[in-house]
């Protein structure tokens, strides 16, 4: 009882400290204060960790976690998927560039070049000199580009249609709007280069000699060759299916047929006008021949 009653007064003056008591305590039995009792029997329960037990794992240099390996493997795919896609937006952007030159220099050059085949032919049908001929394919070639910078500004300004997207003019012979400076450059260019080929062809040729005919056989091969090479970049240019040797056929043709009708038209002309006696010119000389002439009679 002594016992117990000191350990009750170690309960009350350590503020009822159990575990304090416990540890002190000689004997199982246990007094409380309180309710009077005393407690013979005890349990004491404590809460244990419990340490995860870790197996370590032998990893050599070059081997990664499955995870890693997956995310490092999608990183790597997705570059090379970007690297991809940006060299084929760069090959597009490319031969995009290179058809719409193509397309600038087919529309500036092939009519003008035909326009001049058919100039020089009638001017040589009519018996025209070299230098009458130059002057006059200069002339045409100087009224026609005010022409094409006219077409080329219309064709910028033309609306497309919002409908149908397909209808716009403009594209389809060109390109895009946004490359207009370029297409007008080339276009320029086109149109200067084709269109003074048969011009300086037929006043550089046989100069000595001064024959027409020989003349114009050699305008009409280089012109056959111009043709035939702007033909082959229009049928380039277009959609699939392309048709090379339609659109060379159709565009041969039509050189050969404006030539000669020019030609013919010339020769015509000139003798219907020398019939009709309207544009001869009499010398002075003859004038003064015939006024003796006529004096003498008297």
């Amino acid at each position: 009882s002594s016992q117990s009653y000191k350990a009750s007064e170690e309960i009350i003056s350590a503020e009822y400290d159990v575990k304090t008591v416990l540890r002190k305590q000689n004997t199982h039995d246990l007094y409380c204060p309180h309710c009077n009792s005393c407690i013979t029997g005890r349990v004491i329960l404590h809460k244990r960790k419990r340490n995860k037990i870790q197996i370590p794992v032998k990893r050599t240099k070059t081997e990664k976690p499955p995870s890693s390996q997956v995310s490092d493997y999608k990183d790597h795919l997705d570059h090379i998927i970007c690297v991809e896609g940006a060299q084929e937006r760069t090959e597009d952007v490319r031969r995009n560039s290179k058809i719409e030159v193509i397309k600038s220099i087919v529309y500036g050059g092939l009519a003008e070049l035909i326009t001049s085949l058919s100039v020089v032919s009638s001017a040589a049908g009519g018996d025209a000199a070299t230098l009458n001929i130059l002057a006059l394919g200069m002339a045409n070639l100087i009224g026609g580009f005010f022409v094409i910078c006219h077409n080329l500004w219309e064709l910028r300004c033309e609306q497309t249609d919002q409908v149908n997207s397909q209808s716009d003019r403009y594209q389809e012979l060109l390109g895009q709007r946004e490359n207009f400076k370029l297409h007008a450059i080339v276009c320029v260019l086109s149109y200067l280069i084709f269109g003074l080929t048969p011009i300086v062809v037929y006043g550089f040729s046989f100069r000595q000699s001064e024959e027409s005919e020989l003349k114009l056989v050699v305008v009409g091969a280089v012109s056959l060759v111009c043709i035939i090479a702007l033909s082959i970049g229009k049928a380039y240019v277009c959609r699939p299916p392309k048709a090379y040797v339609k659109t060379v056929v159709n565009f041969v043709i039509l050189g050969f047929m404006a030539s000669g009708i020019s030609y013919a038209a010339g020769v015509l002309v000139k003798r219907f006008l020398e019939r009709l006696g309207l544009f001869q010119s009499t010398s002075v000389s003859d004038m003064i021949f015939n006024r003796d002439s006529t004096w003498a009679s008297y």
